[in-house]
């Protein structure tokens, strides 16, 4: 994880928070969020964990919400909370 955040505290997330990236081969593949993370500046950071177990600040505009009813991944907004 990248120490220059200067994180002051860390919060559990809401359920089925992944970030979702392409891999080499253009794949879609998401890793789930496990943490929020306060920064000493006030920012929220997500942090999401690999398949080796490195956790990681995502970028927020990966950050999905899985619905399992649906089996789709919705953006976050404020839109899509109601």
């Amino acid at each position: 994880m990248n120490t220059n955040e200067n994180i002051i505290q860390i919060m559990p997330v809401p359920e089925n928070l992944y970030a979702l990236y392409h891999n080499d081969e253009g794949d879609e593949v998401g890793f789930p969020i496990v943490c929020m993370a306060l920064t000493k500046d006030g920012d929220i950071k997500f942090c999401d964990v690999d398949d080796s177990g490195y956790i990681d600040i995502a970028k927020s505009n990966d950050i999905r919400k899985y619905n399992s009813e649906t089996y789709h991944f919705s953006k976050l907004s404020r839109k899509n909370q109601k």
